[in-house]
């Protein structure tokens, strides 16, 4: 039985697995090579899916990386990640997660705008 690599882990062999293989955009991991090579396992294509548990596990790792303030840079179309060797990568991926965050919050304002109508009550101001 497999045994999931923790998230503490797994942002340990990330970051060095990106930081001594996977510097710069044209040398980016694939990110089925990468999720297989820091959880120590082989997944098979048809697993090869957002559902994935290691591939789920790597993102939150990344995520917590970046939290930390890790330059770690990403494909836009899930190509693969790469550790960051020039301020405009740094630029271009903090945009694209500035993009994500604005999205996330008009959702939640459109959320909350259309519940008060429905349910009624007011908005809480704390």
């Amino acid at each position: 039985m497999n045994t999931f690599p923790t998230v503490e882990e797994l942002k340990i062999k990330i970051e060095r697995e990106l930081q001594l293989w996977h510097r710069g955009q044209e040398n980016r991991a694939e990110k089925w090579i990468l999720a297989e090579q820091v959880c120590g396992v082989s997944i098979p294509l048809h697993e090869r899916n957002n559902n994935s548990p290691y591939e789920r596990r790597m993102r939150l790792a990344i995520a917590e990386l970046r939290k930390e303030g890790k330059p770690i840079c990403s494909d836009t179309t899930g190509g693969g990640y790469w550790w960051a060797t020039s301020m405009q990568d740094v630029l271009v991926m903090s945009g694209e997660l500035r993009a994500r965050a604005k999205d996330l919050l008009q959702t939640a304002r459109q959320m909350r705008a259309e519940a008060l109508r429905e349910f009624g009550g007011q908005e809480r101001l704390f």
